[in-house]
């Protein structure tokens, strides 16, 4: 087959190089797309990060359009997400058949997984309906191990080793005990929803609150060993719910 170059056409531009479109990391050009959108999938495949926050909520999905479209981004990894009713503190009570969660003994660290397994490969999505009381010692994040107490929270100081996004503006971010790991640009309250998307692969973990991004933790090596999904409640009456 014949192609005819023609002067300063976008073909002859990309022959000889004088055509700056951005590149991904093995040197692919992708024409006839929406600038800024794939600028920020580019930059996804050179890094491998996520972008964290969106101009708007109708870039986000146009941003999610497009990666669905070329069949990128990280390997979702079914995931059963329920309590478990055999990993969580005697203080918590499961209903509607394993989705809700409540705590309904006294005010104290209250922990719980989520699942029947550890996550080991590809990127799992939770969402949680909060109801809190008050600010208190809550998160939802990861672990590494089961604990072997589950009246001691994770993310905070005397607590069990793991990484989660705190609730109030008092301690915003995710914290692994007391060290602030990633800023977070929110918390949550009652009635928010808070969605969590742990990637095994990459040791990444990201939160969005109400569907912004607010937080995210990128490269955790203890992470890409595999990790249990779990929350630490407080208040007696906070209940979360699993959508």
């Amino acid at each position: 087959m014949l192609v005819e170059q023609h002067e300063n056409s976008i073909l002859a531009q990309c022959l000889n190089g004088s055509l700056h479109i951005p590149r991904d990391r093995e040197g692919r050009m992708f024409l006839d797309r929406n600038p800024t959108v794939f600028a920020l999938i580019l930059d996804y495949l050179r890094t491998g990060n996520l972008p964290l926050n969106f101009s708007s909520p109708d870039e986000e999905k146009a941003f999610e359009s497009e990666m669905s479209h070329f069949q990128i981004g990280p390997s979702s990894t079914d995931f059963a997400a329920v309590w478990n009713p055999r990993l969580k503190s005697d203080g918590l009570e499961i209903t509607e058949d394993g989705r809700k969660i409540e705590v309904v003994g006294e005010d104290g660290d209250h922990v719980a997984l989520l699942g029947e397994h550890k996550i080991t490969r590809g990127t799992v999505t939770i969402t949680i309906h909060v109801t809190i009381p008050r600010p208190n010692r809550y998160t939802i994040g990861v672990l590494p191990d089961i604990p072997q107490s589950f009246n001691r929270g994770f993310g905070y100081k005397n607590g069990v080793l793991g990484w989660g996004l705190h609730d109030h503006t008092g301690s915003l971010g995710i914290f692994c005990q007391t060290q602030l790991v990633a800023n977070s640009t929110l918390g949550y309250a009652t009635g928010d929803l808070v969605t969590m998307i742990v990637d095994v692969d990459r040791g990444n973990l990201t939160y969005k609150v109400n569907g912004l991004r607010c937080a995210e933790l990128l490269n955790c090596e203890v992470i890409k060993f595999g990790v249990y999904a779990g929350v630490t409640l407080f208040n007696k009456g906070s209940v979360w719910k699993i959508v």
